[in-house]
């Protein structure tokens, strides 16, 4: 009987340090890259944000989601401070720092865009195309091992911590192209009222690649996320989801 009492006792331990670590609210890091995340937009607050919030309310997972700039952001996940960040695309370097879960959030593709009046006097079809050119990237993208390694060979390329940044400085003839993805880049041109002035060079992508929730090596466990990617998998199969997607990709 003092055994049966030790087992039960134990297992109502374990539930209630379940039922506690399940109301524990969890901070999940992101910054400002539309149609993903964007905070201050109580309407619209991104792709990634609305689909994020949706899992962990079915996993009843309190989160806080805070906003920081990207980099720092990066550092908070290394550090373990913050339990998740998104919106990622997958990296080596990442990996050693986070864990990827295996179903991704949605998949996305680099391009480059230029000005309207530059077309038929840019392209790309090879990295030659950019060599003597001026490219605008976000700070800390990870674009592709390809495209990183060609850029810090020439030294041809500007970074900045807000994409929008990059195409303002595109209209004004400050940079000749600028990387970011297709979701992201057309986004701002319809925000910025740019659609006259920049197009996207979609004949051949950079690279085509899911996009994550990834979470601290610190702060999680691989338990932890796989439920997470459980429960994303079955949200994608929910109206909800499907809403949300219809919503920011129409």
């Amino acid at each position: 009987m003092k055994r049966l009492f030790s087992i039960v006792a134990f297992c109502l331990l374990l539930s209630t340090a379940h039922s506690v670590s399940a109301q524990k609210t969890i901070e999940i890091a992101t910054d400002v890259w539309i149609p993903y995340e964007n905070l201050s937009n109580k309407e619209a607050p991104g792709f990634s944000t609305e689909v994020v919030r949706l899992v962990f309310s079915t996993l009843g997972q309190k989160i806080e989601i805070k906003e920081y700039p990207w980099a720092r952001a990066v550092s908070l996940i290394q550090d373990g401070q913050s339990a998740g960040l998104f919106t990622a695309f997958y990296s080596e370097e990442r990996a050693g720092y986070a864990y990827f879960p295996e179903e991704p959030l949605t998949r996305d593709k680099w391009i480059f865009f230029i000005r309207k009046k530059d077309v038929g006097r840019l392209s790309f079809s090879s990295y030659e195309d950019l060599k003597g050119k001026r490219i605008g990237v976000l700070r800390g993208a990870s674009v592709s091992k390809e495209f990183w390694d060609f850029a810090n060979e020439q030294k041809n390329f500007e970074t900045v911590t807000a994409d929008d940044a990059n195409f303002k400085k595109l209209v004004a003839g400050r940079l000749d192209y600028v990387v970011t993805t297709f979701a992201n880049g057309m986004s701002i041109i319809k925000s910025s009222g740019l659609a006259d002035d920049v197009v996207p060079l979609t004949q051949k992508s950079i690279q085509e690649d899911n996009v994550y929730l990834i979470f601290s090596k610190k702060a999680t466990t691989p338990e932890f996320v796989l439920s997470f990617s459980n429960a994303l998998k079955k949200a994608k199969q929910t109206d909800q989801y499907k809403e949300i997607y219809k919503k920011y990709f129409n």
